[in-house]
Formats: structure tokens, C-alpha cells, sequence
């Protein structure tokens, strides 16, 4: 496949914009016709581009942090009244997924803690407190047999 995309302002700003919001490099490449090799070689010779793209893959991670949320609040399908359980798994593993991925992009603000280290009364430390989302799927778990249950 042909790419004959050549380096210019509006090229890079289309890119950029699109990074921000969460795309993938590969696709926009596919789609504006130009190769991922080429956008490598011109971050290296190009160190405010560098930087620029630094920031719109932070700005993109946020942007699919949000679109998990909106996987997780998107209420499951309903089938003669009942929840689909087909839906609920293809959302878990569709969040699940990009929440694996940000954690690699992006380690420090992404990245997965099991347990956070706490410590009591007398400055000694309380190994193996679950964190905030471990927390929160035991709930979420919880919530779906109480529901299923009922």
C-alpha cells in the first residue's frame, strides 16, 4: 500500500488532534494515508513535535479513560425484561481492555496497584489493603447478585 502523505502543518495537526481524542495512531495513519514508520522518523527529528505528541497521547488517554466510564454507566441490554448477560460480559471485557492498555501507555497515572500500603495507629504498616478499585468491582459484584438474586 502506497502512502503519499508527505509531512505538512496540516497533517501533523490533524494527527494531533485525532491522538487527543483517543485514536490510534495505526487508524489515523490508515485513513490519512501516510506510514507509522514515517511519523517515528519525524518525532525524532522534530523535538517540539516530539513534545506535542507527548501531550496529545496523554489527552487521548484521558479521553478513553472517559469512554470506559461510559461502557461502565451504560446501563446492560434487556432481553423480555431480563438483563442480557452476553452484553454485561462484551462491556467488562471492553473496559477491562482499555483500562490493560492505558496502564501500559501510561504506568504512572494508569497503572494497576493491587494494594495500597497503609499504616495504623502505631506507624506500622498494613500490608494487603485493597485499593480503591478493587473496592469497587467487590461492590459492583456484589450489586449484580443482589440483583440477579432478587
Amino acid at each position: 500500500m502506497a502512502y503519499p502523505a508527505k509531512k505538512n502543518d496540516k497533517l501533523v495537526a490533524e494527527v494531533l488532534d485525532r491522538l487527543s481524542l483517543g485514536e490510534t495512531l495505526t487508524s489515523i495513519a490508515r485513513d490519512l494515508k501516510f506510514s507509522t514508520v514515517s511519523w517515528g522518523r519525524w518525532l525524532e527529528e522534530d523535538k517540539e513535535l516530539s513534545l506535542a505528541h507527548t501531550r496529545a497521547r496523554a489527552a487521548g488517554a484521558d479521553a478513553i479513560a472517559d469512554h470506559v466510564l461510559e461502557i461502565v454507566d451504560t446501563e446492560p441490554e434487556r432481553h423480555e425484561g431480563k438483563i442480557d448477560n452476553g452484553s454485561i460480559s462484551w462491556a467488562r471485557n471492553r473496559a477491562e481492555y482499555r483500562l490493560k492498555l492505558l496502564g501500559c501507555w501510561q504506568p504512572t497515572k494508569y497503572g494497576a496497584k493491587t494494594t495500597t500500603e497503609v499504616t495504623g495507629k502505631d506507624g506500622k504498616d498494613l500490608p494487603g489493603v485493597p485499593d480503591a478499585t478493587e473496592v469497587a468491582l467487590a461492590v459492583a459484584a456484589a450489586v449484580r447478585a443482589a440483583k440477579r438474586d432478587s
